[in-house]
């Protein structure tokens, strides 16, 4: 079994997204709302799970402000993706499914 690596991690949520985005360019909401909460369950019970330990033994072991920085920035965009993903996605995909 092959490790988990950050790069694969974020890809995959890229995949998610792009799939909820191809579903409601197709005026899917309920495809879409399926992916939205697959990102939510993987955010909740994988990445955000150690991305904050992650980014902290980065910022303490990296050679370069480089590796320091995208740790630090790579932890607050999944903590930010997380947050916009509980609240104003759900409520708005919410609010697209009682107007379809």
């Amino acid at each position: 079994e092959a490790p988990d690596h950050i790069v694969i991690e974020l890809e995959f949520m890229y995949y998610l997204i792009f799939r909820e985005l191809e579903a409601l360019e197709q005026s899917d909401i309920e495809r879409a709302r399926r992916f939205l909460d697959i990102q939510d369950a993987f955010l909740r019970d994988h990445l955000g799970t150690w991305i904050s330990k992650f980014a902290k033994n980065v910022e303490e072991n990296a050679q370069t402000d480089f590796y320091k920085n995208l740790a630090i920035v790579s932890k607050q965009f999944v903590q930010s993706d997380h947050t916009s993903i509980t609240d104003a996605s759900i409520a708005t995909l919410d609010a697209l499914a009682v107007v379809a």
